[in-house]
């Protein structure tokens, strides 16, 4: 009877990323997804959803940082359209 073990990869772990491979793309609104936003007056910012929040008022449940520090809490709608705008 044989033992099934998981595949190994080129790096030598079973995490199927290779040294030469990228990681997956993060999904849109998923903690750690980074996107670029435009402010008025001030230019455009990377933003990084940090943390997300079931059940937070108005469907504002991603809660983004942007480079400078600033925290706002945007909606899954809000980041898609962010996505079609000004893309990664």
């Amino acid at each position: 009877m044989s033992t099934k073990r998981p595949a190994v990869d080129d790096d030598g772990d079973n995490d199927d990323t290779s040294p030469n491979q990228s990681p997956p793309a993060i999904r849109i609104g998923a903690v750690g997804y980074e996107f670029r936003k435009h402010f008025k007056g001030h230019g455009v910012f990377v933003g990084r959803v940090v943390e997300i929040r079931p059940g937070a008022m108005g469907g504002k449940d991603r809660r983004c940082q942007y480079e400078d520090g600033d925290v706002e809490d945007l909606s899954l709608s809000q980041l898609h359209k962010l996505e079609k705008t000004h893309g990664r």
